[in-house]
């Protein structure tokens, strides 16, 4: 990005897409800290986050708790007792689990965003 705004003068369009937009949040926060305040100013002109997951996501609590994701429920009607016996909610549980992505899809914001 440096390297770009050096060489043409101009600053950069980053563009994400799902959880992409988490991982340039946590970029540009750590780049601010690191270089310095205002170096997203000089750098950066716009930010275009598709689909992103800022807020969560609510299919990731029945994926930790249970296993179940909204889309492998619409497999199973293809693939039905096939995908239950070789890859079964437990292991699913169990595997993701140990994804630290999953849990960055958890749902944010709480009362100052929801206002509940």
């Amino acid at each position: 990005i440096e390297a770009y705004v050096k060489s043409k003068g101009e600053k950069v369009v980053i563009m994400s897409h799902s959880m992409g937009g988490t991982v340039v949040m946590y970029f540009l926060n750590w780049v601010e800290n690191d270089a310095g305040k205002g170096w997203a100013e000089k750098h950066i002109h716009s930010f275009i986050n598709i689909a992103g997951t800022m807020l969560g996501v609510p299919k990731a609590i029945p994926a930790l708790l249970s296993g179940e994701l909204k889309d492998t429920a619409a497999m199973l009607s293809q693939l039905g007792e096939l995908l239950e016996r070789y890859f079964g909610k437990r292991l699913r549980k169990n595997l993701w689990n140990t994804w630290g992505s999953l849990f960055g899809l958890l749902p944010k914001g709480g009362d100052a965003i929801w206002g509940a």
